[in-house]
């Protein structure tokens, strides 16, 4: 059954070589990794407070990428998607889309009514007038 000579050893080290490598680990935008499923290593606050870092720099896309990764690995963790929704509204602002930024802090109020970064940027959206302009016709 299994050889001892030279050639058992070569079948065995090319058939080590067609196995399916690992995909790479993905890295998120502050340059950590996801732990393995079922590592609790720690770095989850970490991670958590450098999310809350590039949201204070106003990095909306950098943020959303952390708090995803944040919110895949610990799903019922809400303030990790309350963010998460809150940062891609930031990013939707930003661009110019301002009925994808309200359908964003929609969904974060949805989660957490008394998050208040949500609700403020919402009443200056509402204030600029930017849905209900173009729902009513009041177009600058």
């Amino acid at each position: 059954m299994g050889e001892k000579n030279g050639r058992g050893d070569a079948r065995e080290a090319r058939w080590a070589e067609e196995l399916p490598r690992p995909p790479p680990r993905r890295r998120f935008a502050d340059g950590t990794t996801p732990p393995p499923m079922g590592d609790d290593s720690g770095r989850e606050e970490e991670r958590y407070l450098g999310a809350l870092g590039l949201l204070q720099r106003s990095q909306w896309g950098e943020a959303r990428e952390v708090l995803l990764g944040l919110a895949v690995c610990n799903p019922v963790e809400r303030k990790y998607r309350v963010l998460l929704h809150y940062a891609w509204a930031c990013e939707h602002e930003a661009d110019g889309r301002v009925e994808e930024a309200c359908a964003e802090l929609r969904r974060s109020l949805t989660l957490d009514p008394h998050f208040e970064p949500s609700a403020r940027s919402m009443e200056k959206l509402r204030r600029s007038g930017g849905v209900l302009r173009r729902w009513f016709g009041l177009a600058r």
